[in-house]
């Protein structure tokens, strides 16, 4: 930084006591002197980092989840804070000499330039190695005396101790070169970034540039280029030292160049009528002293929005932030940060006060001048921004609102669901208005609250350098709040506005004293009331407007009715579930034959309970009771085949029935993530044996007709409780993380995002806490409703014909639902454009959004897939009892009613029969799911048998969602061996597939049946 009040007095004194001094002293003198002056001029600036860089890492220790990497994230934490500070003070070593017009008395002292330079130096490094030694220790202090290991203290210094080298050495080099200290700082910045990855890329072990590895294996390149740099400081500052005088153009001190633009501001001022003239002369004063730090600091705005928009992007862990509203605010606030530079330099204000300027018409004219540069420029960048919206350049309107604001993705849902209703209020172009409306609010008033806070760093904050970082940190902090705001749609008007509002008050309040150095307290009580005031209040009403935002569920009474139902059903299915390890415990000890047997008798008057909870944990795969519910089901299996061989199809029909009912069991009330993923024992083992079993040579059709129909009322029973339980599992899990017993299912990956963090740590709050266990009876709702629909065609609105249900299904997939869709609501137009708001809002705690749509989407697959599965089974087993009575199957499945099946099943994704061919196709037709042939797509290692069923083999299949139609297609098979394709084994195939007739883009996939041949 440049001299502090007192700086000419310190070097006057170096100037007196070096000249009576011998040589050697007075080298030794001069560095000694040069050491404690830059000392008290860069102290400020370092505690202000220590403070920050503190905070920091006990906000970071406050916020993450795992206390693992605490230590090595404080360690990383200090000494990036320490490599800030190298840039920052290295940059002000010589620059600021030049900004405070001392750099012509420095040439006049007495000595060499070497000690005054490696005084600089010095200080500078060990200042900055200081520094980052201090947060060390302060971060495991913060984590309560847990320290990094020695391991991830090398580390660090191999990223940041050679950092801090790299940071001074660029920062020193940009100092010499520019006379503006922010300017040379953002350069020495992106040079110390380019360095380090022009050294990783030299380095052929380094990979992967943005890495802790990359980085260590490019240190010696890394030092070797921070060498070079410093060797050319070296050079230069002995240049700067050594430089004579230029006294033939002497340029203006700030007070001579002030007083060529305002004397006659100082004369006018009391003239009675020359308000007009007073501000023109200010304003014109303004342009003079600012034009040129105006232009320099529209490309720094530009670079460091580019350059954090990279980075951004550059790591994957935070691609889904709304970049440009972090990025976006770094312009308005550099500006501000710069209103009153002029001011603060020399004693520029001082002549303002003698020639009885006033403060208020200085304020304004400093704000009209960068205020208005700063509007126009705002003003062509949305211009910008709203043709290209207009025209559709690069994507559609709701993409680019989103990539721009970081909002519109409610708005998408908005006008996708409620666009083309007659009744409706608003037309596409309305909702483009609003969406427009709303954009252009959180763009302004971000922009303006950040430059309003840039001002008041440039007010409170003498020093360029330092008003600018803070300036930039407030811009970040600021990207936050805003981007909460846009997520939690809240107010701009309200929740922004009042911030930039009391920044700008504060300003204004504070100019009368500040013009005339008066720094009493009484000074600084409006000015800081003006700030705290609409904090406090934002901070208020938060909670308030956030509650406010949900409406109660509808027909809350009923679904909490259903709700408590569910919950009834928990001791006495724990108590069901506690008998099943018990009988496990039995069959462990049984010896015998008559001992198993008597455990296979039990096992299966125990599946007759009509209530049974496992816990969640026992659906994981390789857990205890995964294994012992596996093991009574291979029981139960293996007295089936026995029964079987003993030609007791009666008795074996019983315990395949078994088997069904216990896993009905092992599935009754779990979550969609426990079905999404992990079902336990259940598979397709038990279709498979019932039908080796119906087609014993001793089967009959009675016998099958009974095992149609029992499967029937099994079928029935699960037709009401299957999705619903879930759901409502689901709603007991999520109410779980929220209250804190347990973690979100995120965490289990070892990987989330960074919003789902986010959301995790706002739940936290205790208002968010509230309104999400508001939001989550909401969305359970609509979830149970979409899914009843969606499954089965019906819910608490009314019966869904096909058409919608098909839609229902697309919207699923696509991450939509469950908001509510207008179909379901039977164009009962108002109750749906409630639930439809109630949904939006509901949907902005994120915590429980991304809980419950998380496995969603599998569940619902899982689920529609298992109804196929099952309407499958019984058709086929309907079909092998008619072929039983007649001979032959039947021409088509209505034929089946109602002697062989009172109900016959439907396909769920079609709402009508499966697809049957009782003669097949003419070609062999192809088992592989992704097998689509003419687009050039084989299957390695696959033979022809393997791959295709044969000709005329009679077929039963699901539509799938693709509604799927036979069709013809050319087939290559291939054999491959490790060392690569081998011509002589492919073979060209002419097959049926069932190809998708709608392109839908999800679950394409039908399900294929095959029935014996005759």
């Amino acid at each position: 930084m440049g001299l502090q009040s007192g700086g000419f007095n310190a070097m006057s004194t170096v100037s007196t006591s070096t000249l009576e001094n011998r040589p050697p002293a007075l080298a030794k003198n001069i560095f000694l002197r040069f050491l404690w002056k830059e000392y008290r001029m860069l102290r400020g600036f370092w505690f202000g980092v220590a403070v920050l860089g503190s905070l920091m890492q006990w906000a970071l220790a406050q916020m993450m989840f795992s206390t693992d990497g605490i230590p090595r994230l404080m360690l990383h934490v200090g000494w990036g804070a320490a490599a800030l500070y190298a840039i920052g003070a290295a940059v002000t070593l010589f620059s600021a000499e030049s900004e405070e017009r001392t750099r012509d008395f420095l040439l006049n002292l007495p000595g060499r330039w070497l000690p005054m330079f490696a005084a600089k130096v010095t200080l500078a490094v060990v200042s900055a190695f200081g520094l980052g030694l201090v947060l060390g220790v302060m971060g495991g202090w913060i984590n309560g005396g847990t320290w990094a290991s020695v391991a991830d203290f090398q580390n660090v210094m191999a990223v940041w101790g050679v950092g801090v080298l790299e940071a001074t050495a660029w920062g020193l080099l940009f100092s010499l070169w520019m006379k503006q200290p922010l300017l040379a700082a953002v350069l020495a910045i992106a040079a110390a970034s380019f360095g380090a990855q022009l050294a990783i890329a030299a380095t052929p072990t380094a990979h992967y540039s943005f890495t802790l590895h990359a980085y260590s294996e490019a240190v010696p390149l890394r030092l070797f280029l921070a060498s070079a740099v410093f060797m050319l400081d070296v050079w230069l500052g002995a240049r700067w030292y050594e430089a004579a005088p230029r006294r033939s153009r002497r340029k203006k001190t700030p007070l001579e160049s002030a007083s060529t633009t305002s004397k006659t501001v100082a004369t006018d001022t009391h003239a009675k009528g020359s308000r007009r003239k007073v501000m023109a002369r200010l304003l014109w004063q303004t342009w003079r002293e600012s034009w040129k730090t105006m232009l320099a600091a529209i490309p720094i705005g530009l670079f460091l929005t580019a350059s954090v928009s990279v980075l951004i992007h550059a790591s994957h862990g935070y691609a889904d932030l709304p970049t440009p509203i972090l990025t976006l605010l770094f312009l308005p606030a550099l500006f501000g940060a710069l209103v009153f530079r002029a001011d603060q330099r020399g004693d520029h204000r001082q002549f303002l006060v003698s020639h009885a300027s006033r403060p208020r018409y200085v304020w304004l004219a400093r704000h009209l001048f960068w205020g208005t540069c700063l509007l126009g420029m705002t003003v062509l960048v949305n211009v910008t921004i709203w043709a290209v919206v207009a025209l559709g350049i690069g994507g559609s309107t709701h993409q680019i609102l989103w990539s721009v604001f970081g909002v519109g993705s409610p708005g998408d849902f908005y006008s996708g669901q409620m666009l083309g209703e007659p009744r409706q209020l608003s037309s596409r172009l309305v909702v483009l208005l609003s969406l427009a409306m709303r954009s252009l609010s959180i763009g302004w008033t971000a922009f303006f609250t950040a430059y309003a806070l840039g001002q008041f760093c440039s007010l409170m904050l003498r020093r360029e350098i330092l008003a600018g970082l803070l300036a930039i940190i407030f811009s970040v902090i600021l990207a936050a709040w805003v981007a909460a705001v846009v997520y939690w749609q809240l107010n701009p008007w309200w929740f922004v506005l009042p911030i930039g509002v009391g920044a700008m008050l504060a300003t204004w309040l504070r100019m009368p004293a500040w013009m005339v150095a008066r720094n009493r307290p009484q000074t600084w009580v409006l000015p800081l009331a003006a700030v705290a005031v609409p904090l406090v209040l934002v901070s208020t009403m938060l909670s308030a407007a956030r509650l406010a935002q949900l409406q109660p569920v509808s027909g809350h009474v009923q679904f909490m009715k259903q709700v408590q139902a569910f919950e009834a059903t928990r001791a006495p299915g724990q108590k069901t579930a506690d008998a099943y390890f018990r009988l496990h415990a039995t069959l462990e000890e049984a010896t015998d034959d008559a001992a198993r047997q008597a455990v296979v008798e039990q096992l299966m008057e125990l599946t007759k309970q009509p209530e049974c909870r496992f816990p969640e944990l026992a659906a994981l795969q390789r857990s205890p009771p995964h294994k012992q519910i596996s093991e009574l089901q291979n029981l139960l299996f293996q007295d089936a085949d026995r029964l079987e061989l003993e030609g007791n199809l009666d008795a074996a029909l019983d315990r395949y029935l078994a088997i069904s009912r216990l896993q009905s069991h092992w599935v009754k009330g779990q979550s969609s993530y426990i079905l999404s993923y992990r079902r336990g024992p259940i598979g397709p083992q038990l279709d498979r044996q019932l039908i080796q079993w119906a087609t014993h040579p001793k089967q009959t059709s009675a016998r099958l007709r009974r095992a149609v129909n029992d499967l029937q009322v099994y079928l029935m029973r699960l037709r009401v409780v299957d999705v619903r339980e879930s759901i409502l599992a689901d709603r007991e899990k999520i109410r779980a993380v929220l209250l804190g017993d347990e973690p979100p299912s995120f965490f289990d990956g070892g990987y989330s995002r960074l919003s789902e963090y986010l959301a995790y740590l706002a739940n936290e709050l205790p208002w968010e806490r509230q309104r999400a266990l508001q939001a989550l009876d909401i969305r359970t709702k609509q979830v149970l409703d979409y899914a009843l629909a969606a499954v089965y065609g019906a819910n608490s609105h009314g019966i869904c014909d096909s058409s919608v249900r098909r839609r229902l299904l697309g919207r699923w997939h696509r991450n939509q639902a469950p908001m509510p869709h207008r179909s379901v609501y039977n164009d009962r137009w108002h109750a749906y454009r409630r639930e439809t708001m109630n949904a939006w809002q509901a949907s902005t705690s994120y915590l429980v959004s991304q809980e419950m749509n998380r496995f969603m989407n599998d569940f619902l697959r899982n689920t529609l897939n298992a109804k196929v599965r099952r309407a499958g089974l019984m058709t086929q087993l309907a079909l092998i009892a008619y072929r039983l009575d007649h001979q032959r199957y039947p021409e088509s499945l209505a034929e089946l009613w109602p002697k062989y099946i009172t109900l016959l099943p439907h396909d769920p994704y079609s709402d009508n029969p499966l697809e049957y061919r009782p003669q097949g196709f003419e070609r062999p037709t192809t088992k592989q799911r992704y097998l689509y042939g003419s687009d050039g797509s084989y299957v390695t290692n696959v033979t022809k048998a393997e791959a295709t069923i044969p000709a005329q083999t009679p077929l039963l299949w699901s539509v799938g969602s693709g509604n799927c139609a036979p069709g013809e297609r050319s087939l290559t098979l291939r054999q491959v061996d490790l060392e690569g394709v081998l011509p002589d084994r492919e073979e060209k195939i002419e097959v049926m597939q069932l190809v998708p007739t709608e392109n839908r883009n999800y679950w394409h996939s039908p399900t294929l049946f095959t029935l014996p041949k005759i």
